[in-house]
């Protein structure tokens, strides 16, 4: 299950980063979103 923060990275449309957990900001700035999903579904496990 992908939650609302992961779907935010992937699209890039939250106006509000600030309102991210700070291993998500890191990970959805410097990759692409395929490399942020990978990145990402690592983290929590999938």
């Amino acid at each position: 299950m992908i939650d609302a923060d992961v779907k935010v990275i992937i699209t890039g449309l939250d106006p509000d980063e600030e309102r991210l957990p700070g291993v998500a900001k890191i990970l959805a700035k410097p990759f692409r979103p395929a490399q942020v999903v990978d990145a990402v579904q690592g983290v929590i496990g999938m």
